[in-house]
């Protein structure tokens, strides 16, 4: 394992200890609903998979979660995401702050250091549901 998986693995077992449960339930949900649409688009096999090429990265903030969601450069990805999404966070009766977030470019991209100057990394769009 190379120290960049390493130190993901790592960074995740700390979100989900220093989450309660049911946040930690509510995060994994809507990477599932993320996954979901991957998978049924064909861009990954499994929600393993779709972990490996890190399509989507989560990170707690105050009273919620902020996805950030790589490598989707068409619109119709993005707008079946955002529908999974709102979905999964309706059907379960969230009460969490969620932060959506698009890049076209993929997530080894923006850290290997993609110039901010010529914008790549600017989430091209967002959204955000509070309850």
């Amino acid at each position: 394992m190379n120290i960049k998986k390493l130190t993901m693995s790592f960074l995740l077992i700390f979100l989900f200890l220093s989450a309660k449960a049911e946040d930690k339930e509510e995060y994994l949900a809507l990477v599932n609903a993320t996954d979901s649409i991957f998978i049924k688009n064909s861009l990954c096999k499994s929600s393993g998979d779709c972990s490996n090429k890190e399509f989507v990265k989560f990170r707690r903030i105050e009273n919620g979660v902020q996805l950030n969601i790589y490598g989707v450069k068409d619109l119709k990805l993005v707008s079946e995401l955002t529908s999974a999404i709102i979905n999964e966070y309706q059907s379960k009766s969230m009460k969490i702050v969620v932060q959506v977030s698009y890049y076209k470019i993929s997530h080894a991209e923006s850290i290997a250091g993609m110039s901010l100057i010529n914008n790549k990394q600017k989430a091209y769009s967002y959204f955000g549901i509070a309850p």
